[in-house]
């Protein structure tokens, strides 16, 4: 177990840092999210791009396609 002054210190640290002007941090990460800018309905979509992802498409339609 800590001793008392540890905690003292640590919590004389945690004191002296502050507590942040804005208490919700809601709109921060809103703007943050928005400086990303939007992603396009093309980079959200499945497309394989290399022969082996083809592949693996149509593996997986050929086993789930018939039901097995």
């Amino acid at each position: 177990m800590a001793d008392r002054e540890s905690i003292q210190s640590a919590l004389r640290a945690c004191a002296e840092h502050g507590v942040p002007e804005v208490a919700v941090p809601w709109p921060e990460i809103r703007d943050r999210v928005r400086e990303g800018g939007q992603t396009s309905v093309e980079k959200r979509r499945f497309v394989p791009r290399t022969r082996l992802g083809w592949a693996f498409v149509a593996v997986a339609v050929m086993l789930f396609g018939t039901g097995a």
